[in-house]
């Protein structure tokens, strides 16, 4: 990661996916990059009984015990709030657990100051996603301390190819009114799909078309990069891109459009957003 100018990770795995943050801070130790951890909860389907059956205000104590004390004996504090968020899609609804999680975690962000990363995902609708950052708003987080993650799931219209399977007059093409209203909400937007293996996801050509536009209107300082990087199958040393996809495959095509993304621009996305989003006052 280094070799390609980064030197540091924010892992957005929440409890339990965490795992162990000793592990962790071994391997910061032995490669020289940071990296910052984080506390809160997945989304429902990704939840051991035991956190099924927390409340709101036990979501709440769980992690700001975290916050304030540290992860078990360890020594080593989280760095962000992370809440997951889900639905089947039109005509269903988000699980409440879910609701409850995300009020919480904003709650404690806006004691705390610590930025909230909240994770959306296709087949969740445009609609669902616009309400989950109501939510945290009227819940109390800072607009400019939350960042709604995988927006660029959301670019490629439609977003369900049975829709485009179906209709044969149906074209695929590349939408930004999600984001934009996000945007002009005050929240920061995750484009860390990239190099993403799902199929029916835009590619990294759909992240660059969306991107260049929104840099265009004025929104490099609210849009973070990065990858869902899930399993070993993803990573470097076995033969993919890892943490190093938007460096070396995005970067380069935006440093080439100098005439509409300035150094200052590529900075905002690589280096200041996330400074931004990742300063707190550590307990």
């Amino acid at each position: 990661m280094t070799k390609v100018g980064g030197n540091a990770v924010v892992d957005a795995s929440p409890v339990p996916l965490r795992g162990d943050v000793q592990l962790i801070r071994q391997a910061s130790e032995a490669t020289g990059v940071h990296v910052i951890v984080c506390t809160g909860l997945y989304y429902e389907k990704g939840r051991p009984q035991k956190y099924l059956e927390m409340d709101e205000n036990a979501v709440y104590q769980m992690c700001k015990d975290e916050v304030e004390h540290g992860i078990g004996d360890t020594g080593i504090y989280p760095g962000f709030l992370k809440c997951g968020m889900s639905s089947l899609g039109p005509g269903s609804d988000i699980p409440a657990c879910e609701w409850a999680t995300l009020r919480a975690l904003a709650r404690l962000s806006a004691e705390t100051g610590l930025s909230l990363h909240v994770h959306t995902a296709v087949p969740m609708t445009p609609e669902q996603v616009i309400s989950v950052a109501k939510c945290a708003l009227d819940a109390g987080v800072s607009p400019d301390r939350l960042n709604m993650m995988h927006l660029d799931q959301y670019l490629r219209v439609p977003y369900v190819m049975d829709d485009y399977i179906r209709n044969f007059e149906q074209t695929r093409t590349v939408n930004i009114d999600l984001q934009c209203k996000i945007l002009d909400m005050g929240c920061t937007i995750g484009f860390d799909s990239w190099d993403s293996l799902v199929s029916i996801l835009p590619d990294n050509n759909d992240r660059l078309k969306a991107l260049v536009e929104l840099i265009r209107r004025g929104y490099a300082g609210q849009i973070v990069l990065g990858h869902d990087v899930s399993d070993k199958s993803h990573s470097a040393s076995f033969g993919y891109t890892g943490f190093t996809g938007f460096a070396v495959n995005a970067l380069p095509t935006l440093r080439a459009m100098s005439d509409i993304v300035s150094d200052a621009d590529i900075r905002k996305l690589v280096c200041d957003n996330p400074a931004r989003l990742l300063a707190f006052d550590i307990p």
